[in-house]
């Protein structure tokens, strides 16, 4: 059976070592990007590591035209981290020193003097400051020398496939809107990717659909794999989704069966393997005897999972979004606005519902861990109030959905929330069907100030 069913069986430990000492390595873009979110230890072994099989290092040119297209807002957003920490710290002494002098202890308390507390913390909050200014200055900028990109640049000489033809692109999104509708890996999970991008992006006389990033990804894979007559090819990518992924009760088994199949039957590969850099590292050290202590793993582990976490904020496609978008807005129709004139938006908010002569605002979040809505929630509602003191709108809604499984946790995480004058949050739960679609919304429950 295990020859008819060969995707489906994992190699004994023997064969995996001849794999691994033979195969070619195909590097994802975000492996790629993941170089500069890893503290440099870390960066320097996952570069080192890629090293010492630099002969049998490849990407396809679908992932160095993402690298080049994503590679300056990476920069960007880790440049960013610096004033998010910055401005978390004003936030917090800010909070803090109103709060004790709400307490006017020296007029109420002969004993509490909060006066040599609050200069004894300033001036470590000040300190804090001060080095986060020195190391955001050490931080490159998106036009320094990028050492990074130096460093991948020389890894990768002459290691990059060739583009589709635009013949084969135009073949390839036709037969890609066959496989989304069947759900066939991989790709399927970026149909419609993300109302806030553009939908195409141009590198020569070619057009790139982003929504088939992935798809083309792995055509030229295999195409290289075909031309090239590989036998065995590992596939290195911190990509989590379930068109690349086989997984099962939240264990991720391997490579999808379905690639598994597809490569063997287009390109007579033997094996393929798929590994997140974590666990690239970790069998390197065990199959090429690479040196790499478990800090670095876990380090490599802790960003790949923190980039996830911050993903999932998130829809896994733009049809679920676009069902939760219409599920919230017949819902504001009924509720409150029938028969209003809307505006649809393509930014913030989503809507504009005009009534009475008051313009008001919607804009809808979905999150499948309810925990990082209070990640956002706070810069969202003081958004809004601050649109509402402009004088854009008259009043604003928030409206945070999340998954119905994950309702009992949303109820742990909404209390005492200070919600600004004019703004409501609302939270609705999504009943999600086996086929990630979205069968009914259900509204929880409305936060609002009411002073």
């Amino acid at each position: 059976m295990q020859n008819d069913f060969f995707s489906y069986y994992r190699p004994s430990n023997d064969i995996l070592t001849e794999i691994w000492r033979t195969c070619i390595f195909v590097l994802d873009t975000n492996v790629l990007l993941g170089l500069y979110r890893y503290p440099k230890e870390a960066h320097d072994k996952l570069i080192g590591t890629f090293s010492q099989v630099a002969d049998r290092l490849w990407i396809p040119h679908q992932v160095a035209l993402e690298y080049q297209e994503n590679r300056l807002s990476v920069i960007s957003e880790q440049l960013g981290k610096y004033d998010d920490v910055a401005k978390i710290i004003n936030e917090t002494q800010s909070n803090l020193e109103s709060k004790i002098n709400d307490l006017q202890l020296k007029r109420r308390h002969s004993v509490i003097d909060p006066e040599g507390f609050l200069n004894k913390v300033s001036q470590i909050f000040e300190e804090f400051q001060t080095e986060l200014e020195n190391l955001k200055k050490a931080q490159p900028d998106i036009s320094d020398d990028d050492v990074i990109r130096s460093d991948i640049d020389k890894l990768l000489e002459n290691k990059v496939g060739s583009p589709l033809t635009s013949d084969e692109l135009k073949k390839l999104y036709d037969e890609g809107k066959e496989r989304y509708e069947q759900r066939r890996p991989p790709g399927y999970l970026d149909k419609g990717k993300s109302k806030q991008e553009e939908q195409f992006y141009f590198t020569g006389d070619l057009v790139i659909k982003r929504e088939f990033g992935d798809l083309i990804i792995w055509s030229q894979i295999i195409k290289e794999a075909a031309n090239k007559k590989m036998e065995h090819i590992i596939f290195i990518t911190d990509d989590d989704k379930d068109d690349w992924w086989w997984n099962y009760k939240g264990k991720t088994i391997g490579a999808r069966p379905e690639l598994v199949e597809e490569i063997k039957q287009k390109a007579s590969v033997k094996s393929f393997y798929m590994y997140n850099s974590a666990r690239f590292l970790k069998y390197a050290k065990e199959f090429l005897g690479a040196e790499i202590n478990q800090e670095t793993i876990n380090q490599v582990k802790e960003i790949s999972e923190l980039q996830k976490n911050l993903m999932s904020r998130f829809p896994l496609s733009r049809l679920r979004i676009e069902q939760i978008e219409h599920f919230v807005y017949q819902w504001f129709q009924t509720r409150y606005f029938d028969n209003c004139e809307v505006i649809h938006n393509d930014r913030f908010p989503d809507f504009t519902f005009l009534k009475d002569n008051q313009k008001i605002a919607c804009e809808i979040k979905y999150f499948r861990d309810p925990r990082n809505i209070f990640h956002r929630w706070r810069e969202l509602a003081y958004r809004a109030f601050y649109e509402i003191a402009k004088g854009n709108f008259d009043a604003f809604y928030i409206a945070f959905v999340i998954d119905h499984d994950t309702n009992s946790e949303l109820q742990r995480w909404i209390k005492n929330l200070e919600i600004p004058k004019g703004v409501k949050i609302l939270f609705f739960e999504a009943f999600i069907n086996d086929n990630g679609n979205v069968d009914d919304l259900h509204f929880i429950r409305e936060l609002f100030n009411n002073e």
